[in-house]
């Protein structure tokens, strides 16, 4: 690990242990995590498990008509929820191992909820305690060329996690490893 991403990785401990003592200071987390990957939009949510509704309790760089319309609307057909929830606690994994690219491309999810917050892909975490607690840097800059889908400023969204074995379906390893 270069000196840069240990000096990342020691802040974002250090805000994780602050809001784990004071729970307005999960932005501050939040915030870290989106300078590291290049100014990522990011987000904190829950669900019970016997709930299906999205109960957002911190988000970075994210208007707040974009997550009343995720959690009034979009979260019930987002098309990564369904797999999301199915992961093991504590595994990394990034959304395009959760639903195909080009499936995605054909939904009210990316048509109208993704492509208008120029939002498109990114990487989560669920951690699992009677709820699930996500985790979501969302990679922003989307552009759609003969259907394939990419971005269209490669500094603008979150780094890929790293992924030692090549397989992007899950992640054991924090993405700044």
């Amino acid at each position: 690990m270069d000196e840069a991403s240990a000096a990342a990785l020691v802040s974002m401990i250090d805000h994780v242990y602050a809001a784990a003592l004071d729970a307005e200071r999960w932005g501050d987390f939040l915030k870290s995590v989106s300078g590291h990957f290049r100014n990522a939009s990011t987000i904190l949510w829950h669900t019970d498990q016997n709930d299906d509704r999205c109960n957002i309790f911190a988000s970075h760089r994210y208007q707040e008509s974009t997550l009343r319309s995720l959690q009034e609307h979009y979260y019930a057909v987002n098309p990564w929820v369904p797999k999301k929830m199915r992961m093991p606690s504590g595994a990394i994994h990034r959304t395009e191992a959760l639903y195909p690219e080009r499936e995605l491309i054909k939904t009210e999810f990316y048509s109208d909820f993704l492509v208008p917050n120029d939002l498109f892909k990114g990487f989560g975490i669920s951690l699992f305690n009677g709820r699930r607690l996500i985790w979501l840097p969302q990679r922003r800059a989307v552009e759609t060329r003969g259907g394939r889908v990419g971005r269209r400023d490669r500094t603008a969204g979150a780094a890929d996690p790293p992924s030692p074995t090549g397989d992007p379906s899950a992640r054991t390893v924090p993405p700044f490893v």
